[in-house]
């Protein structure tokens, strides 16, 4: 029988909250906890901020707005989109840039971005605002006193270390430390998508933001279309799932490129994680639906409208109780594992999003810090004020 032995973990100083994943939901959580006066630490297993954003490839930044020319999220999220740019080229039509609104329904609120630039950009902004960043440390496990986390194991290039925390956000992308202290979890469905960014030689030959990266899909779309005979979509929750999806979205990249003239352009970039899109989300004390489709909410701490061209003007408000579970009182959850399904769950995974409720995480667990009480205890309208007074939009505009 094998013996194993663990090292005992190393104790590091004690952080009021804790952000775990540095996406662009952990970024903003833990920007605005740390605007908000406590001592934030971010946890990251990359070497880079942004996550599907940045290290995933997935360079656009979603609608800011209602689909009717109107802005519908402000906030850290209207911040990220104009930190997205600040180093590179972008896409954003005139009338949002000069105006902040748009005359025309057809020009939304959006931008494309340069990874890399939003990646430093990110780094900036919560470098500037004390953050405490930590790369290439990957949470491992949360330590749990009945429903509390008391603080986050992780391995790292010097060992295995424990940081105790007051409070703990869950920005991971798949609620790996919810999941981990036991809360009830909904897997997603994936299809078979895989993309790599491509430059065209030859008439596009011009420093010019869509021709320098271009989207390359190898497998399905969005949608499903084009994905692989025989590859039923997963979830992405086990290591066989994860490898299976990325090796193969590699093997179909591969006969791409075998038919392709490598004269003709460059494959430039490929995705250093799992191009996933909902993998596992928490069951939380409210759930998200479509039916709850132009419903506004006394404790909602934000509205969307769906970015797809089809649902433009489809409207939901996000109630707070969709960021934790009274099982696990000091712990939130952040980006596109909030309580959300089916429609409601594709329409608020998605980088504006994934912003907002990451900085009403970051002020939640700030304000619960200073009044001493558990999240479901929480004073909503007090969070909702704040929210407001930061730039958000907390209630749907009739």
């Amino acid at each position: 029988m094998l013996n194993f032995k663990f090292p005992t973990p190393e104790v590091k100083q004690e952080y009021d909250v804790a952000v775990i994943g540095g996406g662009v939901a952990g970024a903003g959580a833990a920007l605005a906890a740390a605007r908000a006066g406590v001592k934030v630490i971010l946890l990251e297993k990359a070497a880079l901020l942004g996550g599907l954003a940045t290290i995933g490839l997935i360079n656009w930044y979603e609608p800011l707005c209602d689909g009717n020319g109107k802005k519908l999220i402000g906030g850290i999220s209207e911040e990220f989109l104009h930190a997205s740019i600040k180093y590179c080229q972008d896409t954003l039509p005139k009338d949002w840039r000069e105006k902040g609104e748009s005359d025309g329904v057809s020009k939304r609120y959006t931008t494309h971005f340069s990874p890399n630039a939003f990646a430093i950009a990110l780094f900036e902004l919560l470098d500037n605002a004390g953050v405490t960043v930590r790369y290439d440390t990957l949470a491992t496990h949360p330590q749990m006193e009945g429903g509390i986390c008391k603080g986050i194991l992780a391995e790292t290039k010097s060992g295995c270390e424990y940081y105790p925390c007051k409070y703990i956000i869950d920005a991971t992308g798949d609620a790996e430390i919810f999941a981990r202290a036991g809360c009830e979890c909904e897997n997603g469905k994936n299809w078979m998508s895989f993309v790599s960014h491509y430059y065209k030689y030859g008439e596009e030959l011009r420093p010019e933001m869509l021709a320098m990266r271009r989207w390359k899909v190898s497998g399905s779309g969005m949608t499903g279309k084009g994905q692989p005979e025989g590859f039923d979509p997963i979830a992405g929750v086990t290591s066989d799932e994860v490898n299976k999806h990325i090796q193969t979205g590699q093997r179909i990249l591969i006969s791409q490129l075998q038919t392709m003239d490598r004269q003709a352009g460059e494959l430039t970039a490929l995705p250093m994680m799992p191009q996933f899109r909902t993998i596992r989300r928490i069951v939380g004390d409210f759930t998200l639906t479509e039916e709850n489709m132009y419903t506004r909410y006394d404790d909602a701490i934000g509205a969307f409208a769906d970015f797809r061209p089809s649902r433009r003007t489809q409207w939901y408000e996000i109630p707070y109780r969709t960021l934790y579970s009274s099982k696990f009182p000091n712990m939130l959850a952040a980006g596109r594992i909030i309580s959300s399904t089916g429609e409601a769950w594709n329409a608020s995974r998605v980088i504006p999003v994934a912003v907002l409720t990451g900085e009403a995480c970051g002020i939640a667990a700030a304000q619960a810090v200073k009044a001493g009480v558990l999240l479901p205890e929480l004073n909503v309208e007090k969070l909702r004020t704040e929210m407001a007074d930061k730039g958000n939009i907390v209630t749907k505009p009739e």
